[in-house]
């Protein structure tokens, strides 16, 4: 399946266990007496059509993501793999803030048998912002540890990937300007 938006949506409020919100608006489709909650869920799904919904909630049935049981929907263990890896790929890291001076670096060494795992967290370093420094290698100026832990629970075997927080006045010259042309960090 697809990393799409309205896919990630679904999923995570079925994670945080309000999804009887969104079944709401799709058999509703309107505010009338909503909780604030039922609102802002609401805005949330307001820009996809409910007909778009309803019918990716029954594809990710149909691929064993979801399961159905009576009137709830509830995600299988196949679900919540997906969920954890597009929380990964949606992951916003922090931009445009002071910067402490320090960078993150992670380093990975995921052997060629598992080079779809490698690719994978490559894309999704890529896509959060980090800089490329060696193939196996990934620099950023301020991530979180909430944030990068979202990655590393990817990896079963933790061995394979490690981060530290550096100051190293070797790298940080051509790295601050990278940056900061970016606008990562002021």
């Amino acid at each position: 399946m697809k990393y799409s938006r309205l896919t990630y949506e679904v999923l995570k409020l079925l994670i945080e266990g309000t999804f009887q919100f969104a079944t709401e608006i799709i058999e509703a489709g309107y505010l009338a007496n909503k909780s604030q909650d039922f609102r802002e869920r609401y805005e949330l799904f307001k820009s996809y059509n409910p007909k778009t919904i309803k019918h990716r909630i029954n594809e990710m049935t149909k691929l064993g993501l979801l399961e159905q049981i009576e009137d709830e929907y509830l995600l299988t263990k196949r679900g919540k793999l997906l969920y954890q890896k597009m929380d990964a790929f949606f992951l916003d890291l922090p931009k445009n803030i002071p910067w402490d001076g320090r960078f993150d670096i992670l380093i990975f060494d995921i052997p060629q048998f598992r080079a779809r795992e490698r690719d994978f967290l490559r894309n999704i370093l890529k896509r959060a912002g980090f800089l490329a420094f060696q193939k196996s290698v990934y620099v950023y100026p301020h991530a979180t540890e909430s944030e990068i832990s979202k990655i590393l629970d990817l990896f079963p075997d933790k061995q394979l990937v490690l981060l530290k927080r550096v100051i190293s006045p070797q790298i940080a010259k051509s790295l601050i300007y990278r940056f900061k042309k970016d606008k990562i960090i002021k």
